[in-house]
């Protein structure tokens, strides 16, 4: 049984983390992180050791007292006046036992814990109290029956089946209470393999792979994007985000996505790594329809540098090529780029540096170039920027905006702007407004009309000129 239990608990816990990793991003905005951390830990430790051994214990239990009850009735049959009363009031008490265990089941993580406590105190009084009375009821039975025997005639049944009977009946009513207990413990902890079900059958996203619609090694070879009607909403029956854009931008533009908070600029990023699929519309790139393709296609041929850089516990190598396809040449080529070439040759391990959890023995700007060393490693035609700059001191900004020039002066680099000088620079600024294209154009042709551009420049200024303290 325990071998089993191994098994069950293995086969709960694979295909809950295999659900939870293709789910799709809007699981996670609706989901508290510790509902699912919940079920991964205390839900699915129930699974691992109190449903496998309580079970083991209710069989144990229910074959001795079925044995018990057998061996007592063929012995001497009046012990049935016993038997059945037990049996009975233990049936009738068990559903308040189970209700009052529900309640405690359905008040953790939902409730606060001096009210948990309060009714678990209430809970452990109720199951002594429960046990205390199945104990008098069942020493009343036994000691009616017992003086039924003694009056009943001799030859009605022998002596020393009656010694035998009642021996029986003495451990019979604890037996059927512990019983009756384990039973109810494991109908309590079964809550904990439904609510790991749940996770197991949730909404997947689409297919990782498409057999049938495998780009060609080099896609995308240009990094032409265009985007026709494009239309969002994070769930069903939601508003929309993206109310229907329609873009064209040409391979090697720099592209720099402005607009006030709530306006789309992050969904459209979503959009384009189709973390969040299309209402309506198209996004074609390269003249393949990105819809088409499988989730890793796609993704894997795409540069990302976010606003927060993210380092993992390993080696700088495995920070660096995560999936083991460079030489050791084009990582250092990559690192000579990025200007980091002297700072990892200096350290004793080299490309075999331990990194610290979360990257935390870097610092940021030294995190954020890093990241920059796995896009050149990639050499992706298509680059998009969450703001890489908006967290690092003014000598990194400037490593960074001179790596763009030099290493993707022809790529296609769509960059999410925050700060808004960091737009000046680009090719052309798409300005959006509640989810909709109010301007695109080049930032010379913005700022020399009214424009909502120039507005916002001009407001920034403001701000930066208001935030500066004051001299004398």
């Amino acid at each position: 049984m325990i071998f089993s239990g191994l098994l069950s608990a293995q086969a709960f816990f694979n295909k809950m983390f295999d659900s939870i990793l293709r789910a799709p991003m809007s699981f996670f905005d609706i989901t508290p992180s510790g509902r699912i951390l919940s079920r991964a830990s205390s839900d699915q430790e129930k699974i691992d050791f109190s449903l496998v051994f309580n079970a083991g214990t209710a069989v144990s239990l229910c074959i001795s007292v079925l044995t018990i009850i057998v061996a007592t009735c063929q012995a001497a049959w009046p012990s049935f006046i016993l038997v059945l009363p037990l049996l009975l009031l233990n049936i009738r008490y068990q559903n308040l036992y189970m209700a009052t265990s529900r309640e405690l089941t359905r008040l953790q993580g939902v409730t606060e814990a001096p009210v948990i406590d309060h009714f678990k105190e209430t809970f452990l009084g109720t199951q002594t109290w429960l046990g205390f009375r199945m104990d008098l009821i069942g020493t009343v039975i036994l000691s009616a029956t017992a003086f039924l025997m003694v009056i009943l005639p001799s030859n009605f049944i022998s002596k020393e089946l009656v010694g035998m009977s009642l021996s029986g009946g003495l451990s019979l009513n604890s037996m059927l209470l512990s019983t009756i207990s384990i039973i109810c413990m494991i109908e309590n902890d079964m809550v904990a393999s439904e609510r790991v079900s749940q996770y197991c059958n949730l909404t997947s996203e689409a297919r990782w792979e498409v057999p049938d619609s495998i780009p060609s090694p080099d896609w995308p070879r240009r990094g032409d994007i265009t985007v026709e009607n494009l239309k969002i909403r994070y769930r069903q029956n939601a508003p929309l985000i993206l109310k229907g854009i329609t873009i064209s931008i040409k391979n090697g533009e720099k592209i720099g996505v402005v607009g006030r908070t709530g306006s789309g600029k992050t969904t459209l990023i979503q959009a384009l790594f189709r973390l969040v699929e299309p209402t309506e519309g198209s996004i074609v790139i390269d003249g393949v329809d990105i819809c088409t393709l499988g989730l890793h296609d796609l993704r894997s041929r795409f540069g990302m540098i976010p606003q927060e850089p993210a380092l993992f516990e390993g080696t700088l190598r495995n920070n660096i090529d995560p999936a083991g396809l460079y030489s050791d040449a084009k990582i250092w080529q990559a690192l000579n780029s990025c200007q980091l070439k002297d700072l990892v040759a200096s350290k004793p391990e080299k490309l075999d540096t331990r990194v610290a959890d979360m990257g935390n023995d870097w610092s940021l700007g030294q995190k954020q170039i890093l990241c920059f060393c796995r896009v050149l490693l990639k050499r992706s035609q298509i680059l998009f920027m969450d703001e890489a700059t908006s967290c690092v001191d003014p000598q990194t900004d400037a490593i960074i905006h001179s790596i763009i020039r030099k290493k993707f002066a022809n790529y296609t680099v769509i960059s999410i702007a925050h700060r808004i000088p960091t737009v000046k620079d680009s090719n052309r600024v798409l300005v959006l407004d509640a989810g909709l294209v109010k301007e695109f154009d080049a930032p010379s042709n913005l700022m020399g009309r009214p424009s909502a551009f120039a507005a916002m420049v001009r407001e920034y200024e403001i701000r930066s000129l208001s935030a500066q303290p004051s001299t004398g």
